[in-house]
């Protein structure tokens, strides 16, 4: 059985016909030939070297040439066999060509159509796959790979719900049809975004085949998304034992090691990543998740998230980049706070917690007016923000503005009692 990438997992290409060596019903092993005599006689080598050798006289005329035979006819079956080894080949053009006149002369022959649909999928020329597979399932319903292959060209073209559709179809007829299986995995996990789903096919398709690093590693990530850990970290751990230097799987397993706050195997778990791919954001700023999240290690979080950034200026999302600015500020980088903050608000101007962390570096650097403009654009997004109205207080206090300080007080009452308490206490300092 051929497994062909498909996204992040592979896809299973299942042989037509069931388990074994046949595609679309056909055997599609190597036949051996036949040895065949070349038809040359070996020159008389026991002539005697004393007597001279004697010419033969030409006849008059040069003997007519022999007629050729009937040329053999090839049927249907000779067609397929013959696009089944080109295909095998990688002769696809070929293929196409033979599986088309197998079609020809048979036109219910439901394998071929299914081996030309197949071909059209292999050369990524998924619209027209669909006709053929649809007509070798219109000749026999129960076709249970032509479902699973028409399933595969459906996701390549975008029609998730035909897809969807095709590859139930497969499984129903056929529970233990692993191609299916991974491929409605596939659909959930990158197009639908349905975890639990994908976790569900992942599970079935790996009873019957564990052989699949892929897979295991998305079943492991969605287990993650669905906050399961530990069933996250025994399908990693299944990831790496089929492949050792798996580095997507030790990040992911990195991750689910800090969400149950083992900090010490998630640094060992990103550090293989990163031995293993030396050019890892991802990982990189998994190591910084871990200093600022759980060892509260600012300065070393500092320095993983910079060097992430610095790899792929990509992987900068609006909560790494606050948390880089957050740990700038506690570490009294007010200047350094500065820019990340910005770059946070840019890919997310609704994100309220940067502004006030921003107005918090500027109330440091001594930029008052700045801070009490930001913490107001922070009330803006998020009005009950008390941590907003208690900070934006006290730089009101910095400005020796009581009565603005003390209109801050009063609205925290309602909002956060016991900050209210504390601000008050500030302001009759």
């Amino acid at each position: 059985m051929a497994l062909v990438m498909f996204g992040g997992s592979l896809r299973a290409q299942e042989p037509a016909g069931g388990a074994g060596s046949t595609h679309g019903g056909i055997d599609l092993s190597p036949k051996d030939i036949a040895g065949r005599a070349s038809g040359l006689i070996a020159p008389d080598t026991k002539r005697s070297a004393t007597r001279p050798t004697i010419t033969p006289a030409l006849s008059r005329r040069p003997p007519r040439p022999a007629q050729p035979g009937p040329r053999p006819t090839l049927d249907a079956d000779d067609y397929n066999d013959q696009g089944n080894t080109h295909l095998k080949a990688g002769r696809y053009e070929q293929a196409l060509n033979a599986y088309k006149q197998a079609i020809r002369l048979r036109p219910d022959f439901a394998a071929a159509h299914f081996n030309l649909g197949l071909t059209y999928n292999e050369l990524e020329r998924y619209g027209e796959a669909v006709a053929p597979l649809q007509q070798a399932i219109r000749l026999r319903a129960d076709y249970v790979e032509a479902h699973n292959e028409l399933g595969y060209a459906y996701r390549y073209l975008r029609r998730y719900t035909e897809a969807l559709e095709n590859y139930k179809l497969a499984v129903n007829l056929k529970p233990d049809y692993a191609a299916a299986w991974f491929g409605l995995g596939d659909i959930y996990f990158y197009i639908t975004k349905h975890y639990m789903e994908a976790v569900d096919a992942y599970k079935r398709a790996l009873q019957l085949k564990p052989d699949n690093a892929a897979a295991f590693y998305n079943l492991g990530w969605s287990y993650n998304d669905l906050k399961q850990y530990d069933l996250a970290i025994e399908a990693l751990n299944n990831a790496l034992r089929l492949k050792t230097d798996y580095a997507e799987a030790h990040n992911e397993l990195g991750y689910a090691y800090r969400q149950l706050n083992r900090h010490t195997e998630a640094l060992n778990a990103y550090r293989q990543s990163i031995s293993l791919k030396p050019d890892y954001a991802s990982s990189y700023l998994g190591i910084g998740d871990v200093y600022y999240y759980n060892t509260r290690q600012y300065r070393e979080a500092v320095e993983a998230y910079t060097r992430g950034i610095t790899i792929d200026p990509n992987v900068a999302n609006a909560t790494v980049l606050y948390n880089l600015g957050w740990a700038y500020n506690d570490l009294g980088q007010y200047v350094q706070a500065v820019e990340p903050l910005l770059r946070a608000i840019r890919l997310k101007p609704e994100f309220a917690k940067a502004h006030v962390e921003l107005a918090y570096s500027y109330r440091h650097l001594d930029w008052l007016a700045k801070a009490v403009a930001t913490y107001k654009q922070a009330i803006h997004l998020s009005p009950r923000f008390a941590d907003a109205h208690y900070n934006l207080g006290i730089t009101y206090l910095y400005m020796k503005d009581r009565n603005a300080a003390l209109e801050e007080y009063n609205i925290l009452k309602t909002i956060n009692p016991e900050q209210a308490e504390k601000l008050y206490a500030e302001i009759n300092k």
